[in-house]
Formats: C-alpha cells, structure tokens, sequence
C-alpha cells in the first residue's frame, strides 16, 4: 500500500495496492485482494467501490494481471474508503493512532491447462 491521501472535508481515503510475488516461483493470475476487517481507533470507516460492491469485510478488488514472476509488482489499484465521526487522537492520557487498519487476503484463480 502507498500513495496514501486523506480528504478530511470530503471524509475520504484513497491509497495505492499493488501486490509483489515473493516467491520464488512465477504465481498465474488472474488475482483477487479481498478485505478480512477494517478497524479504526479514530473513526467509522468503510469502503467506497469495491468490485464486488461490498462496503465492508469481504469487498474484493481484481488484479488482472496473468503472471507475476518472482519479486514483480501488479498494476496499481486505487482503493477508497469513507471515514467519518472521526473521534479526537487524545482521550485523557489515552493516544488514538489507527486511522485505518485493514486486515486482507489475496487469493488466485490458477488455471491448469
């Protein structure tokens, strides 16, 4: 994950996924990056556009890439997702830090002539 921004008048995050093979062996496509849980200490989050629609645990997005060989990258995602009632960093002596936090698996489709 990178190019992450925050939109706080609009409530919206966006970052970059890419998936890398650090295998040792060329991984066939095509892939599938699906959300386990999104926590936040900060806010009530969500997902904006998913593939599959789904705003929460089990959203997925494509990577259509056919081969990835060893230590190569996926094309880039752009992956969204609301944040509102955003609570405040400090409670007393307690420090709120996690915006986000997204748990998420990848999984592939590999077809065997």
């Amino acid at each position: 994950m990178s190019r992450t921004a925050f939109d706080a008048a609009h409530g919206i995050l966006t970052l970059t996924a890419q998936l890398r093979n650090s295998s040792a062996a060329a991984l066939r496509g095509p892939f599938v990056l699906r959300i386990g849980s999104l926590p936040s200490e900060l806010a009530t989050s969500a997902i904006a556009m998913s593939d599959n629609g789904t705003g929460g645990a089990g959203a997925e997005w494509g990577f259509a890439d056919a081969v990835l060989e060893p230590g190569a990258s996926s094309q880039p995602r752009r992956l969204r997702f609301t944040v509102a009632e955003i609570r405040p960093f400090r409670d007393d002596h307690h420090y709120r830090l996690g915006l986000l936090d997204l748990s998420a698996t990848v999984s592939t489709l590999e077809r065997r002539p």
